[in-house]
């Protein structure tokens, strides 16, 4: 269950930021690298009527980027405008995740919003973007809870986005377990990263032609696993 997002970061591991998040079911390897505390103190999970459901980035004591799907009532079904929002009663958010259960601290939503062009269909998903603020801010503490300036990295997304061969991504996620009894929730564990590299846009389109998926490179990009042995997932996520 992947619940983060994907860092794109170049050699200069000041330059990382979080992009895009996901919520899919993979089959991953044993390939899987544990993160320590201080590298990602920006990264907050979603949780819904008590589930872990998405990743979420700091950006300001009381507000996240996350994903639209994440907010959404029936992520499953196709989304257009107007959007039908969950409840932000319902929701919280999660931080300071260092592999520790005693280390969390969470706080309740008071207001969601979602990109007013967020859409998905059967064919794509696009405008992936999300926003929660919370009731309270997040006490910031350094290597454990720090928000993340992502209004100011304009100019690093664009590089990334026009230079993708010296770029890396990180998918986050956590290693989960099924709750007893439960078979449809889970207990979260260690927070982990898999490698990610990021694609040209024809590589992209020819491979999600081949699934019968759209890929309009204007406003999507497409990563592929990294540094461990492929693995066959069926459908690629359409998200972002």
């Amino acid at each position: 269950m992947k619940f983060g997002g994907f860092i794109v970061r170049s050699t200069s591991p000041e330059l990382a930021f979080l992009v895009l998040f996901c919520s899919s079911v993979v089959p991953y390897s044993e390939a899987v690298y544990p993160v320590k505390p201080e590298e990602f103190p920006y990264f907050a999970v979603v949780i819904s009527n008590g589930q872990a459901v998405c990743g979420a980035t700091l950006y300001t004591p009381i507000r996240l980027l996350t994903a639209c799907h994440c907010l959404v009532k029936d992520p499953n079904a196709p989304i257009k405008s107007p959007h039908e929002l969950k409840d932000a009663g319902n929701i919280e958010v999660a931080a300071g995740f260092d592999n520790s259960a005693g280390s969390r601290v969470s706080r309740k939503a008071v207001m969601i919003l979602v990109h007013p062009k967020c859409e998905s269909n059967e064919k794509a998903m696009i405008y992936d973007y999300g926003m929660i603020e919370v009731t309270e801010p997040f006490e910031l503490k350094k290597g454990s809870v720090e928000v993340r300036s992502l209004l100011t990295e304009k100019d690093v997304i664009t590089e990334t986005i026009n230079h993708k061969a010296t770029f890396e991504c990180i998918a986050l996620d956590f290693k989960i377990t099924p709750k007893q009894g439960d078979d449809k929730a889970w207990d979260l564990g260690d927070l982990v990263k898999l490698f990610m590299g990021v694609q040209l846009p024809s590589v992209c389109e020819k491979q999600l032609a081949e699934k019968n998926l759209d890929f309009d490179e204007t406003i999507q990009n497409c990563t592929k696993r990294m540094r461990d042995p492929p693995a066959e997932c069926g459908l690629p996520d359409p998200a972002g």
